[in-house]
């Protein structure tokens, strides 16, 4: 479907508008926040340590790594996918 089946007859287009091409900045800025969160396992890690019951102590590090990965993985495929989103908000794709 183009446009001009969109108009009335004796009509025309006088002007067309399209995304700016700064659209994709945040879709960058999103796409490097994932990629800081799933970097940070060290400092997420690190703020996961507290002191825990003799009888927790040889479980707790496989449960805070198990819990430091999942919330990097979490985080990290929604803002990915919320990048990837805005990336193909801009793209001029036409549906069938």
């Amino acid at each position: 479907m183009s446009l001009q089946d969109l108009i009335y007859e004796g009509e025309d287009i006088r002007y067309r508008t399209g995304k700016h091409w700064v659209v994709l900045t945040k879709a960058a800025l999103l796409f490097l926040l994932a990629l800081l969160i799933w970097s940070s396992e060290p400092a997420l890690a690190h703020l996961f340590q507290f002191k825990a019951p003799e009888e927790l102590e040889k479980f707790l590090p496989k449960i805070v790594n198990a819990a430091v990965w999942l919330i990097r993985y979490v985080f990290f495929t929604v803002f990915t996918l919320f990048a990837l989103t805005r990336l193909f908000s801009f793209s001029p794709c036409v549906w069938p």
